[in-house]
């Protein structure tokens, strides 16, 4: 336990509700887990199951110092005595058992030393400066069980699968067809390690492969005769199944290899059956086909792992759960850059056999996305027209399926984490490592305690689940089948298809490009809010958001000003404030009610302007400006003050930052202040700064930031800063003007030779220059400052006018960002430089933008809107400033 007391120090201050994460996930505190771990026996049983695997082996683990190479010659010479003594019952079965035994060893070897090399390096390191000496099993006795489990994981499962072998001998003759049947090559652990003793393997033999698998293969017999049903109706489409020999706990699959078409027809063939296997995949509430899962065989997409068929979780009331993208046949649009080569027909030069590569380029994207569309619409079509049939067979089969929780890739990511040396001394501190990663409200406890008992182990979890009629596979099969009856549902997966789809092959052409023209953006904008889909009685709108690395998420849009509905109407408010026709602000009021009958219904509240319930404030102060009158919206206001001062606690707000927290809603406070300045207002504008005051963090005297620490406007000092000295201006206070002063001081000391470092990654110090992080932000404040606040002495504005003069002298050295946004692309650049003449030449190309389509980001600050709403700032006197809320 040498490591134990240091990783709970670390891991109690990392985690101030430690002790409540724990008795939530494991049922009890961490003193009930102390007086409950017997590390000494664990340790003891270790050492009694090594000596009985191999006394030789285990006199290496406690010797002074740990030789890996040592161990090797060790492990293949226990390796050398086991391997023969599984193998010589079936000598007769086996080409070459010399050959066999060699390669099992370099196998099982390179599989189970790699749990010990890291800390054998270190265990040496430490021995060299120790006066008291532990040995290696002592110090990590986690590794060496690891170690250990693997290797007699394989010996197991070899030995299993030989005698299985054995048994099925003749049927695998008859089945496969073939004579020749001596074992050259076993290929061990194709698969994650799940269960002890249980895997998947590939038999290597003269004439063909077989895969082994430790499950059966029900579910591959239900499938098989849904995609039967849809040839008799349906025949053109083709569906590859391997041919396989079940039993009731395992099954030997055809091994089924690649091959590529000859020629285009055969291309655009491929990808027709693509979509027809993307049809039968969603309506049959079926998933996890990811690269690896499928293989090409000319126009035959094969499915070669089938235990996700009919198992995926899905939330009805969330419109982005259960989509046709849940199949991981496509990108599934949820932010991931690797998405396009990792998805069931992505590309990627590295693994050549989810499709076809030879004529793939003598046939445009355009027509392969056709070619998957009609697969997907006619399979679509002939489903709903089966539905009673294939309802049936998923409801009166019996099968068993994998249940998915979270993607093996996150466990994966945990297991790397948790096989850090400082975690492989004890079971104890890595189970409450465990708790603090995997804890969530969105899972079971028993599925959480299910994963931290596997992963503790080293394993990644699985979870099964046995179909029984009427349970849960069958109701969500049919209730997926039945709203899809419905035009408005089946158009809504298919624009999220076809977005999936542009974003795999690309997107040639646009439809609609609009240039310089208040009425198309005012009908874009009103049709986007009417021209939405309906799921159970709520209507919905979608967004796409760009994302690091290329990537693109999919969402739901909000109220919000940053990515929702609230940055249209304020886009309209600002068109209407250059042209105030009757008829637009006809349209505005209605939007307006709707926003503000929604936060009405609001149970829970944000207190972000941006990102957040507080958008509305902003919006409602808007309508007062420049559509009141006669004091209209003023009762809004009051109402949505109230619910901030009643329903809404600043004082548990724990984000200070201007994008959503309590910055931004003081910024909005001051300017409401000029016009109404009632008990309610002074209320919260007394509290947002008592809130902001409280929070500040110090780590050197004379300095300091808030929450993590960051620099720049939108989530850091800069911003803040600039909240405060509104509120300096109205108030004096001179603890406000040493916060403001310390504040600025802070940044300072962040400066590096491009700007500033917003501090956001240790590894990244360039300046990111933009709104939200950066020089540009920060350069934007310290202008608003001095041209709108007073109350500061001259030492703050002495800061705030090198700040300016930095700003411009290191102007050169940042990099630019291309990407179509107010909050961290060119359009922020063309507002702040007022460079009209720049924006002018951009928008001749044309404004990308559409209803009906979702390729482009409908939202004000990240997306092509923000174009025009610049055109407007620059062009228009008299338009509200979006980046400093006026």
């Amino acid at each position: 336990m040498q490591f134990y007391h240091h990783n709970l120090l670390n891991l109690s201050q990392n985690n101030p509700k430690l002790e409540e994460i724990i008795l939530l996930v494991t049922g009890q505190t961490i003193q009930e887990l102390e007086k409950e771990y017997e590390h000494s026996s664990l340790y003891q049983g270790l050492v009694l199951e090594l000596n009985d695997f191999s006394s030789q082996l285990a006199e290496v683990f406690i010797s002074n110092v740990v030789d890996i190479q040592l161990i090797h010659e060790k492990v293949e010479k226990v390796l050398n005595e086991k391997l023969h003594s599984i193998l010589n019952p079936y000598r007769d079965l086996i080409k070459d058992t010399h050959l066999l035994i060699e390669n099992l060893k370099l196998q099982m070897v390179s599989q189970s030393l790699i749990k010990l090399e890291k800390p054998i390096s270190i265990y040496n390191d430490m021995a060299k400066f120790q006066n008291e000496h532990h040995t290696y099993i002592e110090i990590f006795p986690v590794a060496v069980k690891e170690f250990l489990n693997t290797i007699k994981h394989s010996l197991c499962c070899l030995e299993k699968m030989l005698e299985r072998f054995s048994s099925d001998l003749e049927e695998i003759e008859t089945t496969f067809k073939v004579n020749d049947l001596e074992v050259i090559l076993i290929h061990l652990e194709q698969g994650d390690f799940h269960e002890f003793g249980e895997n998947v393997s590939i038999f290597e033999f003269k004439e063909i492969k077989l895969v082994y698998k430790d499950r059966n293969s029900l579910v591959d017999n239900v499938f098989e005769n849904i995609v039967n049903v849809l040839k008799n109706k349906q025949y053109r489409m083709e569906i590859g199944i391997p041919k396989r020999i079940a039993r009731d706990t395992y099954t030997w699959y055809e091994f089924i290899s690649f091959v590529d078409c000859e020629i285009t027809s055969e291309v655009k063939r491929y990808y027709r059956n693509i979509g027809g296997l993307l049809g039968v995949l969603f309506c049959t509430n079926s998933g996890d086909i990811h690269q690896e899962n499928l293989l090409a065989q000319k126009t035959i997409p094969y499915l070669i792992d089938s235990e996700c068929m009919f198992s995926s979780r899905v939330d009805f009331d969330n419109v982005l759960s259960g989509t046709v993208l849940d199949t991981h046949l496509l990108p599934t649009l949820v932010g991931n850059p690797d998405e396009r080569s990792i998805c069931g027909i992505g590309f990627n030069k590295l693994y050549r056999g989810n499709i076809p590569f030879k004529q793939l380029e003598n046939v445009s994207r355009e027509y392969l996305k056709n070619e998957i569309f009609k697969g997907y619409r006619e399979t679509v079509d002939a489903m709903l027209t089966n539905v009673d049939t294939i309802g049936n067979l998923i409801d009166e089969s019996i099968y068993t399926v994998r249940e998915v929780y979270r993607a093996t890739g996150f466990y994966g990511k945990i297991l790397h984490i948790i096989s850090h040396p400082r975690y492989l001394n004890n079971w104890l501190d890595r189970k409450l490592l465990l708790s603090v990663l995997l804890q969530t409200d969105n899972l079971p406890n028993w599925v959480v305690q299910r994963e931290i008992e596997c992963l503790n182990a080293g394993r990644i979890p699985i979870f099964y689940h046995t179909h029984y009629k009427g349970d849960k596979i069958s109701r969500n099969a049919l209730k997926k089948l039945t709203l899809l009856n419905d035009s408005t549902e089946k158009r809504y997966q298919e624009s999220v298809l076809k977005l999936s789809l542009d974003y795999l092959f690309g997107k040639t052409h646009y439809e609609n490009s609009f240039l310089l023209n208040d009425n198309v953006i005012i009908d874009y904008l009103l049709s986007t809010r009417k021209k939405v889909f309906k799921r159970n009685g709520k209507y919905f709108l979608l967004n796409l958001e760009d994302c690091r690395g290329s990537a693109k998420l999919l969402s739901v849009m909000g109220n919000d000003l940053y990515s929702g509905k609230g940055g249209h109407l304020f886009l309209l408010i600002c068109i209407y404030i250059k042209r105030p026709h009757a008829k637009l602000k006809k349209e505005i009021d209605d939007y307006y009610a709707e926003l503000y009958l929604e936060f009405v219904k609001k149970k829970e509240l944000t207190i972000g302007v941006y990102d957040g319930d507080a958008s509305i404030l902003y919006l409602t102060h808007l309508m007062i400006q420049y559509m009141g009158e006669n004091h209209q919206y003023n009762t809004e206001l009051m109402v949505i003050l109230k619910r901030f001062s009643t329903d809404y606690s600043l004082e548990q707000e724990t984000k200070m930052d201007v994008i959503s927290g309590i910055a931004g809603f003081l910024i909005v406070l001051m300017r409401i202040q000029k016009y109404e300045s009632n008990e309610i207002v002074q209320e919260l504008t007394i509290k947002s700064v008592q809130k902001l005051l409280n929070s500040c963090l110090t780590q050197v005297k004379g300095e300091l930031t808030w929450e993590k620490g960051y620099t720049g406007f939108s989530h850091g000092n800069a911003g803040i800063i600039y909240a405060l000295a509104l509120f300096q201006t109205n108030y004096p206070d001179p603890k406000i003007h040493k916060v403001i002063l310390e504040a600025l001081l802070y940044e300072k000391k962040n400066r590096n030779q491009q700007g500033w470092i917003d501090g956001r990654s240790q590894n990244k110090q360039e300046d990111f220059n933009s709104w939200c992080h950066g020089a540009l932000g920060i350069e934007i404040s310290r202008n608003a400052i001095l041209e709108e606040c007073s109350n500061l002495d001259d030492t703050i504005i002495t800061i705030l006018k090198e700040d300016l003069q930095y700003a411009k002298k290191t102007k050169s050295l940042r990099r630019f960002h291309i990407n179509n946004s107010l909050c961290h692309g060119k359009f922020g650049y063309f507002f702040h430089e007022e460079n009209s003449n720049a924006l002018t030449h951009l928008l001749s190309k044309g404004i990308h933008i559409d209803a009906d389509d979702l390729y482009m980001n409908k939202s004000l600050m990240q997306g092509e809107l923000g174009a025009y709403y610049t055109h407007l700032f620059l062009n228009c006197l008299g338009m509200p400033n979006i980046l400093l809320l006026t």
